[in-house]
């Protein structure tokens, strides 16, 4: 193991640490509702495990191939209106040196709230077709669908995240200013509308009281948080890194997209900017 990965392998014990004994505590109590130890083991794995497989296999496949097709080849401008090419990748591009984030707090934050506005969406749409809805039901069904997104939605959120570490920047040629690949996606995620979403969803399952909602949505939480601490501490401390190296040492990706410094640009917005040179 390299020094680099060593650092990186012990950045995020904290964080994993407190999802796995949130984990393991949501276990038991689970293993005590139902009264069933047998059947909590394997939600111990589900629980752990299974929200990273589908973290890790997305970013193996994918990572390499949306860039090789999307931003370097463009495939979506045969299909895609002018207009709408640069929302969802940039034109012009180029890529600053690898840096991680000193904690994962605020990234759990997002995939917590990603899974949370799906898994809310999904609740209210399924329940508008099955009958009766009790709480006991809402809960098994939110907690169904939590762990489905957070497995096969979140990972949407890690590639993100691997092409920001890795130094990937877009840049606005207008405006002169680069900026982070994904950073719309991040910002609409931690927005009004998913936080506005899931509190119409939680109002409506509470009769309107504030207090009964407040505590159906930290029932809700607690339910979500160990699973997306515990994928997005084992994805940072392992995973991300072998997908940098497979990034780096890809002959397309090396040769089409630009290493390069950036200049901070003197505004009070700190945005990093730099002179265009593709």
């Amino acid at each position: 193991m390299s020094d680099t990965q060593a650092t990186s392998n012990k950045k995020y014990i904290r964080e994993g640490r407190v999802g796995i004994i949130l984990g393991f505590g949501l276990v038991l109590l689970f293993g005590a509702a139902t009264k069933n130890v047998i059947f909590a083991l394997p939600s111990f794995f589900v629980v752990f495990m299974l929200p990273y497989f589908g973290w890790a296999g997305f970013a193996d496949e994918l990572a390499v191939r949306i860039l090789r097709y999307f931003l370097v080849r463009r495939i979506l401008d045969r299909v895609l209106p002018k207009a709408l090419q640069e929302r969802f990748m940039p034109r012009h591009y180029f890529r600053v040196a690898s840096s991680y984030p000193s904690h994962l707090w605020g990234r759990f934050f997002q995939v917590l709230f990603l899974t949370f506005f799906f898994a809310t969406l999904t609740v209210q749409h399924a329940q508008a077709i099955i009958t009766p809805v009790t709480p006991l039901s809402t809960l098994a069904e939110f907690a169904f669908y939590g762990l489905l997104y957070v497995t096969f939605a979140g990972p949407i959120m890690g590639l993100v995240w691997v092409y920001q570490d890795w130094g990937l920047r877009g840049l606005d040629y207008g405006r002169g200013v680069a900026y982070p690949i994904g950073s719309t996606l991040v910002g609409y995620i931690a927005g009004f509308g998913t936080l506005g979403t899931s509190a119409s969803f939680i109002l409506a399952r509470s009769q309107g009281s504030v207090l009964e909602a407040v505590g159906y949505a930290l029932l809700l939480m607690v339910l979500l948080v160990p699973p997306c601490l515990i994928v997005c501490s084992i994805f940072h401390s392992g995973k991300e890194i072998e997908v940098h190296a497979k990034l780096s040492n890809n002959n397309d990706l090396s040769n089409s997209i630009e290493l390069a410094s950036l200049v901070l640009a003197p505004t009070n917005s700190h945005r990093e900017s730099r002179s265009p040179s593709r």
